[in-house]
């Protein structure tokens, strides 16, 4: 049972690992699409958003939401039922295009910055997570995919979820 503040858009199966990634294509999915108070240049309705790091890029500019790992706190010992706070490490690679000479860093950053404002205005992910998504950083970059190299950046978070499970032999 987790400890979530569901929105109308909340994506909850179970599966914190899978949830927070769906949950975040949701979000930048619905964003780019509906919010018109975003103001958004960059990431205007045009971004195919990718449920996992991709290989091969289909399309310039796309974003890849992955997962890359996780920590577990258990914050209450010798009960039955205990609260563990499962914190989802996540990347979310943004793809600007193919490297060329005419590639213009202020791009990046700007998309990085429209990204960043959407990822901060849901950091509750739907109300996945009741603690709110921790944006660690972020970073202008180059990637070697399979059909190219791509320039774009990287943003990195965490994602707290509270969750009740029960403790003793299973």
């Amino acid at each position: 049972m987790s400890q979530t503040r569901p929105t109308e858009h909340l994506i909850e199966t179970g599966n914190y690992f899978a949830d927070t990634v769906d949950n975040l294509v949701e979000i930048l999915n619905r964003e780019q699409r509906d919010d018109a108070d975003q103001a958004l240049t960059y990431l205007s309705g045009v971004l195919e958003i990718h449920n996992e790091d991709i290989l091969l890029i289909p399309s310039t500019p796309c974003i890849a939401i992955s997962f890359e790992g996780f920590d577990e706190i258990i914050h209450t010992i010798g009960k039955t039922n205990v609260t563990v706070e499962t914190t989802i490490q996540i990347n979310a690679y943004y793809y600007h295009q193919e490297i060329n000479q005419r590639i213009r860093k202020n791009e990046i950053r700007d998309a990085m910055w429209e990204l960043s404002r959407i990822l901060r205005r849901n950091s509750d992910l739907n109300g996945l997570s009741s603690k709110g998504a921790q944006v660690s950083s972020g970073e202008v970059m180059s990637r070697l995919r399979q059909n190219g190299a791509f320039s774009g950046g990287l943003i990195k978070m965490q994602v707290p979820i509270l969750h009740q499970t029960r403790r003793g032999v299973s």
